[in-house]
């Protein structure tokens, strides 16, 4: 079979200055929109970002068009700037006062006026120790993470005031007054120790609650909240004029939901729930358009079933003029692997595009044409991505982060935020009303697909926000969209039993349902106001299929009160006989909406390449890429497989990368992941016996968006059978070294002629730790011969859906992270170099629910433990042939006698079967010898 890709003529973007490209708003119709209508800028709407924090003292987050702050109030959900405050005693000693509290003693307070009542200030202090593992750890600059900063409030008629101890002396004669940020917009940071040379790495900002017993330090020590306030609303980034973000005239919310001293800056329990419930009261409470953007989120083991998708869509039910964009998720290029919160149905997942000109002007890039970045996650068993955005720009950054260019589908989602805020901006000016429901019908029925990427890939396409606008008008003029949040669908899993999805996805081997029995959606209106909507709520949707192979059982069906309908649809299974991936879809258009749909129901029927032994049980394929464009093959494990090898092997010129993805659309890592005619490299990827899962792998190849040439590359898959079980037992006789043996049988019709070696690595165990409420923590020994320490951890399905983030992290003695990595599935792997941790480590895991109140604390990990020694024990080569279907035994002798494993763990190792003329692994048998 051979495919050629990437013949698409190159899209014509409109004229503007080289830093449009940049920071690219002409894709999603912004730039021509705000050139027509330069008071739609955004101006009248709130953007909420939930993300590190904002840096608002950087050039572009600093004011808007018509003057006054860009960012308007601050939050932190996170935690990781709340000091605690106490109350204070007033001392002396040696003629000095002092106020003393538990955690702090200042002097120089007394120009510090009292609490009404006469009452002493309340001390906190922040401390640069809490500051370990974070981007920045040094706030002054003196070279050390051990200064501590003292701050004293007051409460007085006025409200509450916050002296801060700028100097880090403890002294608060100098102190500066800060207010709340939401009450007065004051922003410091603290001196630092050579200020004509050095600038600040952050702006600091209070908010102080009214409770009096915390402070709020709001900062971005991770850079990423800033960037992504930048696309979407930044105004004048690098003081440049006219270089803007999105929407420039929208203000800003901060509300930091990522603890950046967690890997990834990770989310901790019940921040985004929080964060998105603050801005949906600040929509309500202000009758002001809020638009929440979430560049974060993880891998997805149950798409659009995870606690935080289900509450995001509550949320948005509740509050109709609160709106929210997602990243949709850097797990792609395969298949179903969106994440969350992206899968929440009434939220907006945003893939990332590439603009041409942008990838040109960025790096250098020769593709012929806009393309859809490889890592952007893609749908599957929920209807998502909904939408596409530009996910690459440079944008503002903390003065710490000079990384002010950046991709992810992170980068796309404030675009479609400061989309909205656009097309709202309009609203607010025209006077039209608006729901959330309608400005992301509208985005959607507004956007343009990109040439030869399905719904998988880019949802509805390229929103515009002219055209976005005009469906608003037709839509405001319905009640429909006034009372109803969404239309939820469910759907069958077939790979799933027992459990529905978002979409239809068949990725069952071959099997679809017959004409008889067709396949049922249910689709059940979600009403706001708590559901009061439905009362007498009646609604036609007409139905119509936009592909060919998809057929519906009927044309209109009525919808009363919250009462769910069945859509039966049915496949022409003659249309999808070759090899590849199908998707389609039935739309749901009220009869008095202007024409606009509400509702998809989405299909994906994969059909994969099936190998037999005629053909050896491989496939071949020859490829053409052009560069940045891809090739996705599906293939089906025969009965009996036990491994599956494919390697990646260039035809003349080649610059590739190859991606493996299981049947449930997890990524597994590749042996080498790219094919290079320029350096000799070839990609290959191996499913051994314990990981080749029972389904439809894929794998999907990627050429280089750098190269100015099309690949070409030859994609050569194997399956292999061997049968045997692992080695539990050898025999060690006195002045001898162990001796085994094991029995392998070769289930295919192809014979084995090669060797077979292999050594005992060092040893291993498995059990279970349990968290006591959100972390879990086990410190290990070392020992002078271990090299590293190979961790395998894993959640249910079940309990990772629980979380929002799942961090890990490794530290010495000392508490720093010698690793710093989390779960974006519900398997995560790290390794842990032995070499400068001394006696030992501590391994913790610090899991985020998405409610604090629901499913309750504490959860389960499966660990597996690999010792890995410096010396490992060989176990010499020997020839071996093994002929189909004859049991053959294969005799070992390690070259020395291990060392006893510690009590609970085995001896581990492996031998290895490779092939004689490729050199090929046929087989891993494992050993495990207690």
């Amino acid at each position: 079979m051979s495919l050629v890709l990437g013949c698409a003529t190159a899209n014509a973007a409109p004229p503007g200055s080289p830093f449009d490209r940049l920071l690219d708003r002409r894709p999603i119709g912004a730039h021509a929109f705000t050139q027509e209508h330069p008071s739609w800028d955004g101006r009248g709407v709130v953007i909420a970002v939930l993300d590190t924090g904002v840096d608002m003292g950087v050039a572009g987050l600093t004011t808007v068009p018509t003057g006054g702050p860009k960012v308007i109030d601050v939050r932190d959900f996170s935690g990781q700037g709340i000091v605690t405050l106490s109350d204070a005693e007033e001392l002396q000693k040696d003629g000095t006062a002092f106020l003393k509290s538990s955690e702090v003693t200042v002097t120089g307070y007394a120009g510090i006026p009292r609490s009404t009542g006469g009452a002493l200030p309340k001390l906190g202090v922040l401390r640069e120790s809490a500051f370990q593992n974070s981007d920045v750890q040094d706030l002054n600059g003196d070279g050390d993470g051990n200064d501590e900063f003292a701050v004293a409030v007051v409460a007085t008629e006025k409200g509450r005031t916050a002296y801060v101890d700028l100097s880090g002396d403890l002294d608060l004669a100098d102190a500066k007054p800060i207010r709340s940020y939401g009450v007065a917009q004051e922003t410091f940071s603290f001196r630092l120790r050579s200020p004509t040379t050095e600038k600040p790495p952050l702006t600091i900002a209070l908010h102080l609650d009214d409770d009096g017993d915390t402070v709020q330090f709001h900062f971005d020590d991770g850079g990423h909240g800033s960037h992504v306030a930048g696309i979407a609303a930044g105004f004048g980034l690098m003081g440049r004029t006219g270089y803007d973000g999105v929407a420039p005239g929208a203000h800003v919310l901060s509300l930091k939901i990522g603890d950046n001293t967690l890997s990834g800056g990770a989310t901790t329990t019940d921040a985004m729930r929080r964060a998105l419930e603050f801005a949906g009261r600040w929509s309500a409470d202000k009758k002001v358009l809020v638009v929440a953007n979430i560049s974060y989120g993880i891998s997805s083991e149950r798409e659009g079933r995870t606690d935080i998708d289900t509450l995001t869509d509550e949320l948005l039910a509740k509050y109709p003029m609160l709106v929210v964009a997602t990243s949709a998720g850097n797990e792609g290029p395969g298949l179903s692997t969106i994440g969350t919160p992206a899968g929440a149905q009434l939220a907006t997942a945003v893939a990332a595009m590439m603009p041409r000109e942008t990838a040109e002007t960025l790096f250098g890039s020769g593709i012929k044409r806009d393309l859809i970045f490889s890592f952007s996650s893609r749908g599957g068993e929920v209807a998502k991505p909904d939408l596409l955005a530009p996910g690459v720009a440079s944008s503002t950054t903390p003065e710490f982060d000079d990384g002010d260019i950046k991709a992810g589908t992170s980068m796309a989602a404030p675009q479609v935020t400061g989309f909205y805020a656009l097309v709202g901006s309009a609203a607010v000016a025209q006077k039209v009303p608006i729901t959330n429901t309608i400005l992301k019908r509208a985005a959607l029925a507004s956007a343009e697909p990109m040439h030869s990427y399905s719904l998988l890939e880019q949802g509805a396409g390229i929103p515009n926000a002219a055209r976005a606008w005009k469906h608003v008008q037709a839509m405001s003029r319905s009640a429909e969209p006034f009372r109803v949040a969404g239309y939820r669908v469910s759907s069958p899993i077939p790979t799933a039993p027992g459990l529905d999805g978002a979409a239809a996805y068949f990725r069952a081997g071959t099997w679809l349902p017959d004409d008889d029995e067709g396949h049922r959606f249910q689709v059940e209106p979600i009403f706001f106001d708590a559901g009061k909507g439905q009362d007498g709520f009646q609604q036609v949707l007409s139905w119509r299929s936009e592909a060919s192979w998809i057929s519906v059982d009927r044309k209109d069906v009525r919808f009363r009160g919250g009462n769910p309908e069945s859509i039966v649809v049915r496949y022409d299974a003659e249309a999808l006989r070759e090899p590849g991936v199908y998707t389609g879809r039935v739309v749901g258009t009220p009869d008095d909406a202007g024409g606009v749909p509400a509702v998809a129901l989405w299909t994906t029927v994969v059909v994969p390449h099936q190998v037999d032994a005629a053909g050896g049980y491989g496939l071949t394929t020859e490829l053409e890429l052009d560069p940045g464009e891809h090739a996705r093959v599906p293939v089906l494990v025969p009965p009996g497989a036990t491994s599956l090898q494919v390697d990646l092997s260039a035809l003349g010129f080649a610059e590739c990368r190859l991606y493996a993805f299981d049947p449930e659309g997890h990524p597994r890592a590749p042996i080498s992941p790219s094919t290079s005619s320029r350096s000799g490299t070839t990609a290959s990827f191996r499913a051994g016996e314990d990981a080749l899962d029972a389904g439809t792998w894929e794998l999907v190849v990627v050429a280089s968006a750098g190269s100015r040439r099309a690949s070409k590359a030859t994609l050569d898959v194997q399956f292999r059978a061997l049968d045997f079980d692992p080695i539990r037992s050898w025999s060690l006789a006195p002045g001898e070294h162990p001796k085994g043996s094991v029995k392998v049988v070769n289930r295919f019709d192809t014979r084995f002629d090669g060797r077979v070696s292999g050594e005992v690595v060092g040893y291993r165990r498995e059990h279970d730790l349990d968290a006591a409420g959100d972390t879990a923590s086990e410190s290990y020994s070392l020992n002078a011969d271990i090299e590293r320490v190979d961790f395998v951890l894993r959640l249910a399905p079940e309990v990772h859906a629980r979380f929002t983030d799942v961090a890990i992290g490794v530290f010495d003695a000392s508490g720093n992270a010698v690793v710093k990595d989390g779960f974006m599935s519900g398997t995560a792997r790290i390794s842990v170099p032995a070499q400068g941790l001394g006696s030992g480590f501590r391994l913790q895991i610090q899991g985020a629910r998405a409610s604090g109140d629901k499913n309750g604390d504490g959860f389960t990990i499966r660990v597996e433990e690999t010792w890995v020694r410096k010396s490992p024990i060989a176990i010499p080569a020997t020839e071996l042939v093994l002929y189909p279907s004859v049991p053959a035994v294969i005799d070992f002798e390690l070259q020395k006698t291990p060392p006893r494993a510690p009590d609970g763990y085995v001896t581990y190792g492996s031998l290895t079967l490779l092939d004689g003329v490729t050199d090929s692994v046929w087989a891993e048998i494992p050993i495990l010898v207690e």
